[in-house]
């Protein structure tokens, strides 16, 4: 958490002390968020993105398998092939990327290249195409060309990691991620346990990041702010609300060339107010605008805001104008001894127009 660069040992996950050693010593494994190797490179052409129910991601292809309730999916990535039961697949795309935060539905659907949505039970799912019944229609076959996206709907809760296990998710250089017990960890070695995959073993050099989901951080996109404040002075029209872990239209949270998967969304001029907890330390998140604010003819007036911190009503941080062509700004802000975090957006010099702004990775350390 604190930004340290170092190399890992062989063997780095020493669980008998709760520690990862490093070469220049050992760091208590609750005091780390994240591990980076190196920056992501998401394939653009990959055949199909899967969502899993505990919100692994995987990018790849479908390969011949013999069990109907499941799907053989082969990422860039990983040597060895996923057997992914269908029971815990969420959504399938065809030629785009699933996103965090799509509610569950109801019923199986497909949606078809055309614009239709079938919903009924989903029989399978292959290399060549999806079969679904539905209630009116009967049993349907649909090749992949036919298919833009195919939603599943729960059946049974998704299994859960205790904290003493160390979930956490990894991320490949494909932009993969699957959530899992971390189980060893080196300078040549990520092996994880997923409940619902099994052991997954990540090639060194296929490793982009380690993000483990301890108690220690509590990200803001998880708690329920107290007060909300959205809307611009001087008129009651205000259509761009708040989002959890998503921008504030709903996609995936980019700031430059950093993409967030937690973190708040908002348009100027916003306010959220959170709670502070009395094991709150410190508030820590990477802001900037969206590039979603970027104007068409690059005007460096329109998506440009302020972003201010106010701990009890107090001033604590206050950035200059930021506009969509900066880089992510850091901040960092004492809790101790608050009750109220309030995160305000004020709108730049270009008023409120492309005014989506980012609170990447909002976080609270907790002791």
């Amino acid at each position: 958490e604190g930004g340290r660069t170092a190399r890992l040992t062989e063997d780095a996950l020493d669980r008998a002390a709760n520690t990862l050693v490093l070469e220049k010593g050992p760091i208590p494994i609750r005091d780390i968020l994240r591990i980076r190797f190196r920056s992501p490179n998401p394939v653009a052409r990959h055949e199909l993105s899967l969502r899993l129910a505990d919100g692994s991601r995987l990018h790849g292809a479908l390969l011949e398998g013999d069990d109907p309730d499941a799907l053989r999916v082969k990422t860039p990535s990983l040597d060895a092939v996923l057997d992914v039961p269908l029971e815990w697949v969420r959504e399938i795309r065809r030629g785009g990327e699933v996103h965090d935060g799509e509610p569950d539905v109801d019923n199986d659907a497909v949606e078809t290249t055309s614009g239709a949505t079938i919903r009924g039970v989903i029989e399978t799912i292959g290399p060549k195409g999806v079969e679904i019944e539905d209630p009116s229609l009967g049993m349907l076959e649909l090749p992949w060309a036919q298919v833009r996206r195919v939603r599943v709907a729960p059946l049974d809760p998704t299994p859960t990691i205790a904290l003493d296990d160390l979930p956490c998710f990894a991320e490949t250089e494909d932009g993969s991620r699957l959530r899992g017990a971390l189980r060893a960890l080196g300078s040549d070695r990520l092996e994880l346990e997923s409940p619902l995959l099994g052991k997954v073993a990540i090639p060194a050099e296929a490793r982009a990041s380690l993000e483990l989901l301890l108690d220690r951080v509590a990200y803001l996109s998880d708690r329920t702010p107290i007060e909300v404040e959205e809307g611009t002075p001087y008129s009651d029209y205000h259509p761009w609300t708040w989002k959890r872990d998503r921008n504030v239209l709903g996609d995936p949270m980019r700031i430059g060339a950093e993409t967030f998967r937690k973190g708040l969304g908002v348009h100027s001029r916003s306010a959220l107010t959170f709670a502070i907890d009395a094991e709150d330390q410190v508030f820590r998140a990477r802001v900037g605008i969206d590039v979603a604010g970027r104007p068409v003819d690059d005007d460096p007036r329109f998506g440009s805001v302020r972003f201010v911190v106010l701990v009890d009503g107090d001033e604590k941080f206050r950035s200059g104008d930021v506009s969509w062509s900066d880089p992510p700004t850091s901040i960092d802000v004492p809790l101790t001894g608050g009750s109220k975090l309030t995160l305000l957006v004020e709108m730049g010099i270009g008023q409120h127009v492309l005014d989506r702004a980012n609170w990447g990775d909002a976080r609270v350390l907790r002791r």
